[in-house]
């Protein structure tokens, strides 16, 4: 079920009217989540603290998925957040954004939020196509960056942009579908899909950045961004060890789960 929201909620990328802890985790994306609702709003929030999978999820793009098989409020409803960027973002000259010069994970997530400004949305009831994410007409999409929680995720969608509320029961079921990009592998063939992400050394550089993120698959260690930062080494010998490691190799790959749960009522 879905968590009661008695309190009203600011969408603006923090978690600070959310009850803690979020009591949902997905281990591949490294999401660590929440849904609540209240008398008129469906509520999600989204965060990630494993610094290579929220890397990931700015860079490749995701997706959020709402749907419902209820009889009389039947509906699939998406987000798309942006999508990967063109090369022009890589570059030093004239790029809109450099990703390898953030060191600092906060500044990084600062940085990206500035040119975090439209989203794509689908299968809702007035709103369709690219939407503003500070839109406070109905759909509302907040993004900040937070020293124990790292990167967040707020939502706040009108229940009325996904079916009709007049009949509402408060026991639908409701599915929550993420889906996470892959980046475009730099080792792929030039012939593939990988045009659009500059160099092959520019993304190895970047993914395979010397570092690793020491934050378990489960919930043994949610309570910040535990990364190693001993060994710091942007050299060949370090490329090589990382281009065979699996947190790399992650970076490649879809990612996604489902979640189902039901509205709830005070």
């Amino acid at each position: 079920k879905a968590r009661w929201q008695a309190n009203a909620v600011t969408i603006d990328g923090s978690t600070v009217e959310w009850q803690k802890p979020f009591n949902l985790y997905d281990g591949a994306t490294g999401l660590l989540f929440s849904i609540a609702n209240d008398n008129n709003r469906l509520y999600l929030c989204f965060t990630a603290n494993d610094e290579m999978k929220a890397r990931k999820m700015m860079r490749a793009g995701w997706q959020v998925e709402l749907s419902s098989k209820e009889k009389n409020k039947k509906f699939s409803a998406v987000i798309n957040f942006p999508i990967k960027q063109p090369a022009s973002y890589d570059n030093k000259s004239g790029g809109a954004f450099n990703w390898k010069k953030h060191t600092d994970f906060t500044g990084l997530v600062n940085s990206y939020k500035e040119q975090f400004t439209t989203v794509s949305v689908s299968g809702f009831k007035t709103k369709t196509g690219a939407m503003p994410v500070n839109d406070s007409t109905g759909i509302q999409i907040g993004m900040g960056a937070d020293s124990v929680q790292g990167v967040v995720y707020e939502i706040g969608i009108p229940l009325s942009e996904l079916f009709d509320t007049k009949n509402l029961q408060w026991n639908e079921q409701i599915s929550l579908n993420i889906n996470v990009n892959g980046l475009e592998n730099p080792n792929a063939s030039s012939g593939g899909r990988g045009g659009g992400w500059g160099s092959n050394a520019s993304m190895r550089s970047e993914v395979g950045y010397g570092r690793t993120n020491s934050m378990n698959n489960g919930m043994n260690n949610m309570n910040g961004m535990n990364r190693d930062r001993s060994n710091e080494n942007y050299g060949d010998e370090e490329e090589n060890h990382m281009s065979h490691s699996e947190n790399r190799g992650m970076m490649f790959e879809h990612a996604s789960f489902k979640q189902k749960f039901t509205l709830v009522k005070n």
